[in-house]
């Protein structure tokens, strides 16, 4: 069964990443400033791009348990390296304790949504990234510490993202996968917001 031509070409259109981050870079550009009423809505739409980033994941089948661990070593010791490298040059201390914070934390959770839009391997995504997120409740607390002093990095917090930005969305994926929805549309239109 064929969508109609009034629905088949706005679907078309959404499935074009390009066009859809190149429409969001000119806007957001050109127009801040309505950016940030859907502010609260972020989680949300993050929540849904994951959703729908994992309903090919086979759950099943074995991980790339050394591709994974690349990807967790590339992101905390290769980029936070470098990251907590250039913070020594700042001069400004709130400054160089956002350069920590920024080494510190996992990577963005939007890694999946991205490897699935540019065709990568979207369960090596998903391994590493769980990989970087469970060794962030570690991690994070000691970098930021042994770096700024502080101890402030919120454990609730890590796993409050955990739960809701990966967990539950691969939970979710699972029920979603039998509705056979083309998955680009909903990711685009989460980069998009």
């Amino acid at each position: 069964m064929s969508l109609p031509d009034s629905l088949a070409q706005p679907l078309g259109l959404l499935r074009n990443s390009s066009l859809i981050f190149a429409l969001a870079a000119v806007l957001g550009l050109g127009y801040p400033s309505p950016a940030k009423w859907p502010e609260p809505l972020i989680t949300p739409a993050l929540f849904l791009m994951m959703l729908f980033s994992m309903t090919e994941i086979d759950l099943k089948a074995r991980g790339d348990l050394h591709g994974a661990l690349t990807g967790f070593g590339i992101n905390y010791l290769l980029l936070s390296g470098l990251i907590l490298g250039m913070s020594f040059s700042l001069k400004d201390e709130a400054l160089r304790q956002g350069f920590v914070v920024m080494a510190a934390v996992p990577p963005a959770i939007a890694v999946l949504p991205l490897s699935k839009l540019l065709e990568g391997d979207a369960n090596l995504s998903l391994y590493a990234e769980t990989i970087c997120y469970l060794a962030s409740l570690v991690l994070m607390p000691a970098i930021i510490l042994l770096f700024t002093g502080i101890a402030g990095a919120s454990f609730t917090y890590i796993i409050k993202i955990i739960l809701s930005l990966i967990l539950l969305p691969i939970i979710g994926s699972r029920f979603l996968m039998k509705a056979r929805i083309d998955p680009v549309p909903p990711i685009n239109l989460g980069f998009f917001w």
